[in-house]
């Protein structure tokens, strides 16, 4: 079974520029909150979208994709946590894959998994 598991843009602050009144073409920026989407779980200050369908890696992939997200980058244990206890008898696709190189990990944004930093029991990540 598959689900699609995704984290909608880097976090719910949207980041506004407004050109500041003291010196001409200076700018400020400021961070406004949004609230998450309809049918969006917010925890801390990321939007998840737990889907209902099931799909392999790729196809929920595009699917985060087509929605301006992509699938979760897993950042934190308090985050694994959220993510493990929202349906415990479900399983998710996560932003992690080994399809460019068999046995090396990378986050959808490229960067490699650091073993030493996963939040997840030796053996699960494979």
């Amino acid at each position: 079974m598959y689900m699609g598991l995704v984290s909608k843009g880097q976090d719910v602050y949207n980041t506004v520029d407004q050109t500041s009144h003291n010196s001409p073409g200076a700018q400020n920026t400021e961070r406004v909150c949004r609230p998450c989407p309809e049918g969006w779980e917010q925890s801390n200050s990321k939007c998840y979208y737990f889907s209902t369908e099931f799909k392999n890696w790729n196809d929920s992939r595009s699917d985060c994709l087509k929605q301006g997200a992509d699938l979760v980058i897993i950042e934190s244990k308090d985050e694994q946590d959220f993510i493990s206890k929202h349906r415990r008898d479900e399983v998710y696709w996560i932003g992690l894959s080994d399809s460019e190189t068999e046995g090396t990990f990378l986050w959808v944004d490229g960067t490699p998994l650091q073993e030493d930093k996963a939040f997840w029991s030796e053996g699960t990540a494979k």
